[in-house]
């Protein structure tokens, strides 16, 4: 495992900790979402997802899934 995974893992650990110590129940916004590798992460842990990504091919990218609902958008 490189350095930037392990950080990426324990981010991502970071954020379904705070996810589940709030035990928010509304769908979590990804903004940015690229091809959705933390959107299918935190769908995989039992939340449900709205991922926004401006970029057509990173969209078509895409793992599928019920959980994540993928919007056309930017964030500025």
């Amino acid at each position: 495992r490189t350095q930037r995974n392990i950080f990426n893992s324990q981010a991502l650990e970071g954020v379904i900790n705070v996810l589940e110590l709030y035990s928010i129940i509304v769908p979590q916004h990804l903004i940015g979402a690229g091809t959705g590798g933390y959107a299918q992460a935190i769908a995989n842990r039992g939340f449900s997802v709205y991922a926004v990504e401006p970029s057509s091919v990173m969209r078509t990218q895409a793992c599928s899934t019920s959980q994540v609902k993928w919007f056309t958008g930017y964030a500025e």
